[in-house]
């Protein structure tokens, strides 16, 4: 337990800083190191999906405020339309009993794809700043 805390807290860490996909593949190699030195694969799981879907909000954030009014508009009305998508993605992972070891494990790979649908978006958020 205590391993993910201060795991939890290293890569908390990171967050404001995170601004280029290197930077997210980092997040990634922590979060695979995590899963690495511990048995509790959902929780690294869901500490991967917290930072992603704060880098996340934090660069919409960020949209608004480097963008005109009408660009973030335009930002934004993609952004409702993406949660729209992403809602139904996460039904469908949910749904997908394609799973058939370790319930934990199972949870952890569910959490895993949810993380990689935040990630792609976030992507694109991203190439939007520069």
């Amino acid at each position: 337990m205590k391993k993910i805390i201060v795991i939890f807290f290293c890569l908390i860490s990171t967050n404001c800083f995170c601004q280029t996909l290197g930077d997210l593949n980092k997040l990634d190699s922590n979060a695979q190191q995590c899963a690495d030195t511990t048995t509790n694969f959902v929780a690294c799981e869901n500490l991967h999906y917290a930072q992603m879907d704060s880098i996340l909000n934090a660069t919409y954030r960020k949209l608004k405020i480097k963008r005109s009014a009408k660009e973030f508009e335009k930002i934004k009305e993609s952004q409702i339309k993406w949660l729209t998508i992403r809602n139904k993605q996460f039904k469908e992972i949910e749904n997908s009993n394609d799973c058939n070891t370790d319930p934990d494990i199972c949870k952890a790979l569910l959490i895993s794809k949810k993380t990689w649908v935040v990630r792609k978006r976030l992507e694109y958020l991203i190439s939007l700043l520069k």
